[in-house]
């Protein structure tokens, strides 16, 4: 809107002198005609006079009819009143429409000059609210993939696993996934499998390694490398109670990703 904001007042300026000239110019018509008039009365009075004179010595009318002539003389020397040519108001109408069209364009450019403020002004608080809202969220994005990648962090792995027994729980709803496929990889690098079940909950997608105690990190660890697991998915322990655990350090909950 910056070039209407340029353009305004100098159409209103413009406009401005565009007027006063027209109501000079029509002063000075005003005052040519007056002198016309002037010239065309006097024109007028000096052709009567030396005619009807010369009509007078030409004509020999004689000493009675001298007061008649003369009377008619004196009618015909009479100035004849020249009808005054009516005004010309059109510099004035056109005056009155430039001052009418200068109002108008000073009231629009205001409002125009205001709605723009306001719709800067509605951006701004916009952008602001948008910015507020999303910093939090990446913030907190950012703390949980800080805390779930944290757990295996800088783990070495576990040297002896044939003193942690680990506990197999069926949660893919495959049969036979947690003795006949699962349990073999894990007894096959050394750790002891005790409970071998059903999980409360069935369909799991993926399998959950669950650790007892925090000192039970590195078999947990230990065991998500030996099935593939990925190490995001090791956690506290928290399908069973850990008076359920029994003896067990570790608790396999197996999802469809291990179930074959």
């Amino acid at each position: 809107m910056s070039w209407l904001n340029l353009l305004t007042p100098s159409a209103a300026i413009l406009a401005l002198f565009l007027g006063i000239a027209l109501v000079i110019q029509s002063i000075r018509n005003g005052r040519r005609i007056k002198r016309i008039e002037q010239q065309i009365s006097t024109a007028g009075l000096a052709s009567y006079d030396p005619t009807l004179e010369r009509l007078k010595e030409l004509s020999g009318l004689s000493e009675q009819r001298a007061p008649a002539a003369a009377t008619a003389t004196a009618e015909a020397g009479r100035p004849r009143r020249t009808p005054r040519p009516p005004g010309n108001r059109r510099p004035l109408l056109i005056g009155g429409i430039v001052v009418a069209v200068l109002i108008v364009a000073g009231i629009a450019w205001a409002l125009i000059a205001q709605g723009g403020s306001s719709s800067t002004s509605t951006t701004t608080h916009a952008t602001t609210h948008t910015a507020t809202t999303t910093h939090p969220a990446t913030t907190s994005s950012t703390s949980t993939t800080t805390h779930a990648s944290s757990v295996c962090s800088g783990v070495a792995p576990f040297a002896s696993p044939s003193s942690v027994t680990v506990t197999v729980l069926n949660g893919s709803g495959v049969a036979g996934a947690a003795r006949n496929v699962v349990s073999p990889k894990i007894s096959g690098v050394g750790f002891n499998i005790g409970t071998v079940g059903n999980a409360p909950t069935t369909g799991n997608a993926t399998t959950s390694i669950q650790y007892v105690t925090k000192a039970d990190i590195p078999a947990a660890c230990t065991v998500a490398t030996t099935l593939g697991v990925p190490q995001t998915n090791v956690e506290a322990l928290a399908v069973i109670p850990a008076s359920q655990a029994g003896t067990s350090g570790v608790v396999v909950v197996v999802g469809k990703d291990t179930a074959h």
